[in-house]
């Protein structure tokens, strides 16, 4: 069985680099699904962003702030064989 995880990192120059397991599924549409969803939020949260290094695959997506401060937001999703 092929199970998915949503990985979550949020780096900033204001505070230390966090990670977090944000979903564990055996749904790989439904991992998506919800890493795009925090892609959106996080990219409309966050102004202005960098068009360069904002992007959003099949499975991984990056927001970074092109403002005064660093924050770089980044998702993955790892499949792994159970």
């Amino acid at each position: 069985m092929k199970v998915y995880i949503l990985h979550e990192c949020i780096d900033s120059s204001d505070f230390y680099a966090e990670d977090n397991v944000i979903m564990v599924t055996k749904d790989r549409v439904k991992a998506i699904d919800k890493m795009v969803f925090l892609f959106n939020e996080s990219k409309d949260d966050l102004q202005p962003v960098s068009d360069d290094e904002t992007w959003c695959e099949a499975a991984e997506a990056s927001v970074v702030c092109s403002g005064e401060s660093y924050y770089r937001h980044h998702w993955k999703i790892n499949e792994f064989e159970v």
